[in-house]
């Protein structure tokens, strides 16, 4: 939802302008909030996102400041509503990354609608211009379906299903990268042996069924699932060597090899098995007036999680893992002629919970210029016992005789429950005792429509503060996210001047 870098500081630990983890942001379709896989690395083994853009009829997106209606994370939110078809259509489209293919249809009583979308991607191309060369054959795989049967005018049904398969295997060969400076420039060179194997197969499910009791009362009953199943396993085997280059412009061998400077060999191994069910009933309803909306809702969620953790990494270098017999026959080993690895984590975590939250919403229309937002959200997680009450409110500007122009501020507390990545630590155990995250947002913003070019333009410019508390802090290993399952930083994010179009 959101991209790129901001100004995001923790003060807790040495990090600066971090990029926003996704795990930051809310993504709904249809209200049904989307997950993703727990240890797929972004980037290279998660080459398609749940949003079919094929399938969309609306967005919405907020960077904070949203309102109590929608649930708890730290940043940002991006609602998204899949369309009602009004005929049979489709669309397909192929190319050297993959190919995809919707249909949408309505039957002749105009009662059944269906909607559907199948991706396929392989970004083999894409990864063959990485620093590692080898043998990449990554697969990503998409289906999904939304069908609504309408009972009467009044009462519907609806069924958004989607099922996705990654799959990601690398053989490496070699990896070159060169660094340092002028004065002294090196060459790192490693070649491989083995290989990555990765799997993540998701599926998501959620039965709407709907209910307008009459022109002002709208009920809905919302029952959804998540399953996912994912494994990595890998054994790769490297041996390197750290040259120092020529940098002589003279020579006949500048840019070359001068000389070695050392030389290693590492081993990586996993077995990473993880399996997850997330279930929920949710309620939600709407009560509307001419001027007045008052929306709330209640959930209950449980999960269940099962992951087998078995890595650790080998290093045969000098401090690290020198490996000789003893000094003489019948000696016993000692601790320093023993093979020690390095970043060891087994486990096997089994891990069940219960999550309830619920909110209340309302919209008033003071006058033709002002609107006012105000809610409550809370939310309760019986692994930690904790409790949180988030209230939000925003109010909004129309200018007289501009209906053109829309000025909004906002205000609220932002709870982040931690989910089970932010639950794990570096070394595969659990911390129950984690608290959420916290961040209070300060938003000003606004919006101006305009016609150019014989289209409808929108414009958005806002500017933010957000304090955040009790964050628990990660690390980037190389594109997976690893958190350290404590709360032990604050931090603050900030942006001024932000606009698009």
């Amino acid at each position: 939802a959101e991209d790129g870098i901001r100004d995001h500081c923790v003060t807790g630990v040495q990090t600066c302008a971090l990029p926003i983890s996704f795990d930051e942001n809310l993504v709904y379709v249809n209200d049904v909030e989307i997950y993703r896989p727990f240890l797929t690395r972004s980037g290279q083994q998660e080459g398609l996102s749940f949003i079919n853009s094929d399938l969309i009829s609306n967005i919405n997106f907020s960077s904070g400041g949203f309102n109590a209606t929608y649930a708890d994370k730290l940043s940002s939110v991006l609602d998204i509503e899949y369309r009602k078809p009004e005929a049979f259509a489709g669309s397909a489209y192929v190319s050297f990354l993959g190919a995809g293919l919707h249909l949408e249809g309505i039957s002749k009583n105009e009662k059944f609608t269906w909607l559907t979308g199948f991706r396929q991607k392989s970004n083999q191309f894409l990864l063959k211009n990485l620093d590692t060369k080898g043998e990449y054959k990554p697969s990503f795989t998409d289906l999904q379906g939304l069908f609504s049967y309408k009972f009467s005018e009044r009462t519907s049904i609806s069924y958004l299903g989607n099922l996705s398969v990654n799959n990601y295997r690398v053989i490496p060969s070699t990896r070159e990268t060169e660094f340092g400076n002028i004065n002294e420039a090196l060459k790192f060179t490693v070649y491989f042996d083995g290989q990555e194997q990765n799997a993540y197969s998701t599926s998501q499910s959620a039965i709407t069924l709907n209910h307008r009791v009459n022109d002002h009362l709208q009920l809905k009953l919302i029952g959804a699932g998540f399953i996912t199943k994912e494994k990595e396993f890998f054994d790769v085997l490297g041996e390197y060597f750290i040259d120092e280059l020529d940098k002589d412009l003279g020579s006949s061998n500048f840019g070359n090899v001068a000389y070695n400077k050392g030389i290693g060999a590492f081993l990586d191994h996993a077995r990473n098995e993880l399996q997850a069910n997330v279930t929920s009933v949710e309620h939600r309803g709407s009560y509307v007036q001419s001027k007045y909306n008052f929306k709330w809702g209640i959930k209950a969620q449980h999960e269940s999680i099962s992951d087998n953790i078995d890595e650790w990494q080998y290093r045969d270098s000098a401090d690290f893992s020198i490996v000789h017999p003893p000094d003489n026959p019948g000696d016993s080993v000692t601790f320093s002629q023993q093979i020690v690895l390095n970043n060891v984590v087994k486990n096997k975590i089994n891990l069940n919970s219960n999550r309830f939250n619920g909110f209340i919403n309302s919209t008033w229309q003071l006058d033709t210029s002002f609107t006012l937002v105000a809610g409550v959200r809370a939310t309760y997680w019986d692994l930690n016992n904790e409790l949180n009450i988030s209230p939000r409110a925003s109010i909004e500007y129309r200018p007289k005789g501009n209906k053109y122009l829309k000025l909004r501020a906002a205000s609220g507390v932002y709870y982040q429950p931690p989910f089970y990545r932010e639950l794990r630590g570096l070394d595969g155990q659990i911390n129950p005792n984690i608290k959420a995250q916290q961040s209070i947002h300060f938003i000003l913003g606004g919006d101006y429509q305009f016609l150019s070019w014989g289209r409808q333009f929108k414009l958005t410019a806002e500017a933010y503060y957000k304090k955040m508390n009790n964050l628990i802090p990660y690390k980037l290993d190389n594109t997976r996210i690893r958190y350290l399952a404590k709360n032990n930083a604050d931090g603050y994010a900030t942006e001024i001047g932000r606009a698009h179009v």
